[in-house]
């Protein structure tokens, strides 16, 4: 069978899909950039997209379950994806765990409600390298905290959020999201950087495909039912959960959100799923008019058409710290 990648005015092939999803009650994920399927001749019998490196949306065509496709077709996307270096995700129906398992996958971790889900790694040592190398940096820490955090960009109320955790933490690791967003990670990650040269307690470290990605939780990249997000949110929570335990992580520190749903949702799910650490919720700074300070309305102002750097830098000084400032207007 071969590996063929869908067209989009494929309407044969597209409404085969569709038939595929339907049967087997998945729906293709919406951060796919690229729908692949194995055809038999002109029959398509399974289907899977590419999210960057992450496998979403697998399907198999309900005439051929159990016939080895699914490590089938995951294998070939394997090879395709194995051009360049990286680590590979896939998310998927628990009993995908076997499956893959002689493809070298690994899970690393599962939820039990509702329709059991798995978050599978390749390399299937990737995860424990990343523990490994976290818990070098980390040490033996007995009040160890932790934050998942955007900084999309970093405001004065992510630095409040960070000094209100440092407070009772002689050490917090501030997870910061790798997935490209707004803001480009190196500079995110460069504004962090600074503002931990101030706290030594302040440890930096990038989730990689591990938390808040398009693999755990697509739902914050883009719209999503309800249900969806709060079924994704709990295979993000189950993921920080072993990484909790692995590097004894006590508490793990969130904002209230007043703006965004899914935001909301997902802190109503990491609340619910603790079990190892304890969650401490930090009411969200607010600015001179009472509004709390977002990230999302900073991103107007550095979007505005009709304003000056100088103007935007000027109205920003009131919600972002220096170091924020700095990179994102250096000076000439």
């Amino acid at each position: 069978m071969n590996l063929e990648l869908l067209s989009k005015y494929d309407r044969q092939g597209q409404a085969c899909v569709a038939k595929i999803y339907n049967e087997a009650r998945i729906d293709c994920d919406p951060l796919i950039e690229e729908l692949y399927v194995l055809r038999d001749g002109s029959e398509i019998k399974a289907v899977a997209g590419l999210s960057g490196r992450s496998i979403r949306s697998l399907a198999v065509a309900s005439a051929y379950q159990e016939k080895g496709l699914a490590a089938e077709l995951v294998g070939k996307l394997q090879q395709l994806l194995l051009r360049e270096p990286g680590e590979i995700s896939i998310t998927g129906k628990a009993e995908l765990a076997a499956k893959l398992a002689p493809l070298g996958f690994t899970e690393v971790a599962k939820t039990e409600k509702g329709t059991p889900t798995s978050f599978l790694i390749y390399p299937g040592d990737s995860f424990a390298g990343f523990l490994a190398e976290l818990k070098s940096r980390i040490g033996a820490v007995l009040d160890l905290g932790a934050i998942v955090m955007n900084l999309n960009p970093l405001t004065l109320g992510h630095l409040y959020l960070i000094d209100e955790a440092l407070k009772e933490c002689s050490n917090v690791v501030v997870f910061l999201l790798s997935e490209e967003s707004a803001i480009p990670y190196c500079k995110r990650r460069e504004i962090l950087l600074k503002i931990a040269d101030k706290r030594p307690g302040l440890i930096v470290q990038e989730t990689g495909p591990y938390l808040v990605s398009r693999a755990t939780f697509p739902a914050y990249f883009y719209p999503d039912s309800e249900s969806r997000a709060r079924a994704q949110a709990s295979l993000d929570a189950a993921v920080f959960e072993q990484i909790a335990r692995a590097v004894g992580i006590r508490y793990r520190y969130l904002g209230t959100e007043p703006y965004s749903r899914v935001t909301a949702i997902y802190n109503e799910v990491i609340s619910a799923a603790a079990k190892f650490y304890e969650v401490r919720i930090i009411e969200r700074l607010s600015d001179r008019q009472g509004l709390a300070i977002s990230a999302s309305r900073v991103r107007d102002v550095l979007n505005s058409k009709e304003l000056s750097n100088w103007e935007k830098r000027t109205i920003l000084q009131e919600f972002l710290p220096s170091e924020s400032l700095e990179v994102l207007f250096p000076s000439k």
